[in-house]
């Protein structure tokens, strides 16, 4: 990493710590980027389910032709090694589809993972995906494999080694005639055996699960000897709960049951919404509101259950066990507690949840948008006079380079940063950096000064008709010479519409700073502290001393990889 040092500056009314001018940032391109959208199950011709395939399967089912093509031989050839489900002694994942052409109205395709290592090697490199060596965890072997974004899904892979390896288990009776007394003697050795499992326990399989492999395979090849997914799997099969359901079975009609169960739902998402303390008190509550619904249905047999008392489990004997509600059915309703943050904690809720733009500053030039802020430091010094203080540092921040300028200014009692000290910064920046073209800066009153707004602004025009170095076509430039002004101001309070900056705040306070002395941390409320019930020490120097302290570390901060 390049970097050029400079001498510590001290001008009145503050400190300006210049930055680095050299910095190293490496741009990564990836080889390949996939966007498919929308569900990929296809329907097969011969097999029981959709197959759940991961996003990146659907283009890796190919057609007789297309394996042709990529080994070089006849289409006939590939033909009748897929319809065997075997070529060049491995066992192909071969899937039927319904089609206008073909016999039957069917054509085959074969996944390309199952193919010839050489053949499934050939297909990634002419697709430009870089592979590298790696385990395959189907089969154990070292072969080159695409990156961890092209893989397929992990369930896939699991359901993948499962029908490899109930192959690997009956191949010697599949490799046998139909019906023939050599396929019976080959099951009935496998049979009432304890076999290695992929997971490493031992499982005896009986004659009619061999049998039911046997003729999954002859039906579907290796994909039919895939274990097969819940049809239901995600949804859930009680209305209300089990114990409820199980109770009212027969006695209600099948709009009240799922009007119930709808409004339990729904009670159950606005405790959460009105930020309640947790699962157990929604828990507790839930069930109470079960009870005064089910008390409303007017069924004989509830009535007459004693309430029992509020407990952990679900019991038949009375009302209370009929109703609970447990912390399963509570939690899943938890996302909605995002209403009860956005209520009541809106900075959590901006600051974490909330959905914003991902931005890339990989195309911009160094010095081509600076955005400032005032930042507090949370390091105590003391004022000439004795007086305890918190210096302010105006900060100017590349999001290009991720370098930071600041000027560290130490205020008088109930002195706040003015526009002098936001000019001052802005020279000093300039001195150093050279005039940006377009500036993102805070919404504080420091920063509303027209004349330099405006200045700054023509002065910007100037310079993007003058410098050309970077391509006409640039961010700033355009925004520039369409907008008056050269100047984006954030919203208020809207901490990530200044790009970078306050990462990088946080970044030089808790990695770097955190270790002068003085540090108290973000919250002033709780300082910390050398003893419980005392002050903090502040930083035992004078300003002098503290800048060279905060230039160093400030310097430190440039120097690691950015």
């Amino acid at each position: 990493m390049g970097q050029v040092a400079r001498k510590f500056e001290v001008v009145e009314g503050g400190c300006a710590i210049p930055s680095i001018r050299l910095i190293e940032h490496p741009i990564a391109h990836p080889l390949r980027t996939q966007e498919t959208e929308g569900s990929l199950d296809r329907q097969m011709v011969g097999a029981n389910e959709p197959t759940n395939e991961p996003l990146t399967n659907l283009e890796k089912w190919l057609t007789v032709a297309e394996v042709a093509h990529l080994g070089g031989v006849s289409e006939r050839a590939v033909q009748k090694s897929i319809s065997a489900r075997r070529w060049r002694g491995v066992d192909l994942l071969v899937r039927e589809e319904a089609a206008s052409v073909g016999r039957g109205g069917k054509v085959l395709r074969v996944h390309v993972d199952s193919l010839p290592a050489d053949l499934r090697e050939a297909w990634y490199l002419a697709q430009g995906i870089e592979l590298h060596r790696a385990v395959d965890p189907a089969t154990g072997e070292t072969r080159l494999m695409p990156g961890a974004d092209l893989k397929n899904d992990p369930k896939w892979e699991e359901r993948t080694a499962v029908a490899r390896w109930r192959l690997d288990l009956i191949r010697p009776a599949v490799t046998q005639p139909k019906g023939s007394p050599a396929r019976k003697a080959a099951l009935d050795v496998l049979a009432d055996q304890a076999h290695a499992t992929p997971d490493g326990r031992r499982k005896v399989l009986s004659r009619s699960t061999l049998y039911n492999w046997v003729a999954a395979y002859d039906a579907g090849g290796l994909l039919g000897l895939m274990p097969e997914v819940r049809k239901d799997k995600g949804t859930s099969r009680a209305i209300v709960t089990q114990a409820w359901d199980g109770f009212f079975a027969g006695r209600i009609a099948a709009a009240d049951h799922q009007r119930v169960g709808d409004e339990v739902t729904h009670y159950i998402r606005s405790l959460w919404a009105s930020g309640e303390s947790g699962w157990r008190v929604i828990c507790e509550k839930s069930t109470t509101r079960l009870i005064e619904i089910s008390r409303a249905l007017r069924d004989v047999p509830f009535d007459v259950l004693p309430l029992g008392r509020l407990s952990g489990r679900a019991d038949a004997q009375t009302q209370f066990g009929i109703c609970h509600i447990n912390r399963r059915l509570a939690e899943a309703e938890r996302s909605y507690r995002v209403v009860a943050i956005r209520n009541k904690d809106n900075a959590r809720y901006q600051d974490t949840i909330a959905p914003t733009i991902r931005r890339d500053y990989a195309q911009l030039a160094p010095r081509e948008i600076v955005v400032g802020d005032v930042h507090p430091m949370d390091i105590m010094v003391l004022r000439p006079d004795g007086s305890r203080a918190y210096p302010k540092a105006i900060s100017w921040f590349d999001p290009s380079t991720n370098e930071i300028h600041m000027t560290v200014v130490l205020l008088e009692k109930a002195e706040g940063i003015r526009r002098e000290h936001v000019a001052m910064a802005f020279e000093a920046m300039v001195g150093d950096w050279g005039l940006p073209k377009l500036l993102y800066l805070d919404n504080g009153s420091e920063y509303r000064w027209a004349e330099m707004i405006d200045g700054f602004t023509a002065l910007s025009k100037l310079a993007g008709m003058t410098v050309k170095e970077y391509g006409e076509g640039s961010l700033a430039d355009a925004r520039v010479a369409e907008a008056r002004q050269a100047v984006v101001r954030s919203l208020a309070y809207n901490a990530k519409g200044k790009p970078g900056i306050e990462g990088s705040f946080g970044n030089l306070e808790q990695v770097f700073f955190a270790n002068v002395e003085g540090w108290t941390a973000g919250d002033r409320m709780r300082k910390k502290t050398h003893a419980k019930g005392r002050d903090p020490i502040p930083f035992p120097g004078d300003m002098a001393e503290f800048m060279r302290v905060i230039s160093t570390h400030l310097e430190h901060y440039h120097k690691r990889p950015q």
